[in-house]
Order: structure tokens, then C-alpha cells, then sequence
């Protein structure tokens, strides 16, 4: 569209115009950006990402109802299955109703970590409400080394939380100063 818009532009730019033809074309062309830009927007939306960041986001926020509402029979994923069992073990119901989602193997309850952040903050969460302090702490730790370039504040969070349970005070400190120095964590780590 962008070449076009030019080409438009330079045709137009070589006929007289009048007041009212001006406005006209602005508004055409407001409209061609805003097409353009929704187009782009669009394109790189992955439909399937948000779903899981929605999960992730419920949670976070432990909306352990709002996650088996969303969580319809139809072609689950493991890893989509994995944050219904968690809500479903955190409202003490699992073991009635498991089954009557489509849980037909062990990677329903632990998806196979795949060596991004996502999976280790969601098996990070499971071993953590299992009393699997390890694990946790080992799926926190090797999380934020997934993504070297940020830090995730909820599985600093975890180490934190991990090495306290340890009695590992210095080393909870250090990530507590980490994490005091981020904009919506700092609260927290004070």
C-alpha cells in the first residue's frame, strides 16, 4: 500500500486541488494508515498466545474459577490442561472431576518443559503447590535463564520465595535487590 499511497500522492500533486478535494484526501489517507497499521497489527497477533497468556494471567492472580470456566472440552492442550488441573488441585476438586477433561497422559499434569520461560513459569507454579521446592526453584532459576535479556519478576519471586524456604537468606537477598529494582515488583521486595 505504501507505494501506491506515494504514487497517489505524486498524481494527485500534479492536478489542481481545491479546499474541499484537500480534506478528502486526508481523510483518505487517515483512513489508508489506519488500514494499514490494523492490517499489521493484526497479522502478528498469534490467537493461540494470548490464549495462554490469559491463562497465565488468571493464574497469577489465583482466578482458579475463571480458569475452568474458559477451559472447554474441545481440543485442550496439554499445556491448556495443565493450568485447569492446577485450578481444579487448588479448589480441592481434581480428583472428582480430572477426568472429565480430555486428561489421557502424564503431560496434562506436567507439560514437557520445552526450554522457554512460559513452561518453566507454569511448571515452576505446579511444583511449588506440590512442595516440590526443588523442582521449583530449579524451573524459577532455569526460566529466567531462558530469556537473559529480561527478568521475569514472578519466578525472581519464586527464587526468592525458594531460598528462604532453604534458609538460603543471603542469596534471597541478592534477588530481592534484583527484583527492588524493577518498576511493578518493587513494592513487593520491599
Amino acid at each position: 500500500l505504501y507505494p501506491i499511497t506515494l504514487l497517489l500522492a505524486w498524481i494527485l500533486s500534479k492536478q489542481s486541488i481545491k479546499a474541499t478535494n484537500t480534506m478528502l484526501l486526508k481523510a483518505i489517507q487517515c483512513i489508508l494508515i489506519i488500514m494499514v497499521f490494523a492490517y499489521g497489527l493484526i497479522s502478528t497477533i498469534n490467537i493461540q498466545s494470548l490464549k495462554y497468556e490469559k491463562l497465565d494471567y488468571l493464574s497469577r492472580t489465583e482466578q482458579w474459577n475463571k480458569i475452568i470456566d474458559i477451559s472447554n472440552n474441545d481440543e485442550l492442550s496439554n499445556y491448556h490442561l495443565c493450568y485447569l488441573n492446577m485450578a481444579l488441585a487448588q479448589k480441592g476438586i481434581l480428583g472428582e472431576i480430572m477426568f472429565h477433561y480430555p486428561n489421557q497422559n502424564p503431560s496434562a499434569l506436567f507439560c514437557e518443559w520445552d526450554y522457554t520461560q512460559s513452561h518453566a513459569t507454569l511448571l515452576s507454579d505446579i511444583y511449588y503447590m506440590l512442595g516440590n521446592t526443588g523442582l521449583a526453584q530449579q524451573m524459577a532459576f532455569e526460566g529466567n535463564l531462558s530469556a537473559p535479556k529480561e527478568m521475569n519478576g514472578r519466578l525472581m519471586t519464586r527464587l526468592i520465595q525458594t531460598n528462604m524456604i532453604y534458609s538460603q537468606y543471603p542469596v534471597a537477598k541478592k534477588y530481592i535487590d534484583l527484583l527492588g529494582q524493577t518498576l511493578y515488583y518493587r513494592t513487593e521486595a520491599s
